[in-house]
């Protein structure tokens, strides 16, 4: 908890303006959870291994993620779109990169 004496309205301002930015900071960087693009992952390869995710580019309502996971002997990669729809991400469409393709 943090103290500010009463009656100090500048340290009172700067506070409630921290406040305002940390609050903003963290409603925008929210992204799907780890487990949820596992399931999603796996609904639709089953048999393969995830190796890695990241997200690539995105905004506060979408996220693209590049996952490369193996399947058989060959590293694959393929690319997830996350959608935030009403505060709730969802997977919205999946595809396979063309090579050298760097931007979706």
């Amino acid at each position: 908890m943090c103290w500010v004496p009463v009656g100090n309205n500048i340290t009172m301002k700067i506070l409630h303006k921290v406040f305002i930015v940390i609050t903003l900071f963290f409603m925008g960087c929210s992204k799907p959870e780890k487990d949820m693009i596992k399931k999603d992952f796996m609904k639709i390869y089953p048999t393969a291994v995830m190796l890695s995710y990241v997200a690539t580019e995105g905004d506060s309502d979408n996220v693209y993620y590049e996952i490369k996971y193996k399947s058989g002997n060959k590293i694959l990669k393929e690319i997830f779109l996350y959608q935030n729809i009403s505060d709730v991400w969802k997977m919205s469409s999946h595809f396979t990169p063309k090579v050298g393709q760097t931007n979706f």
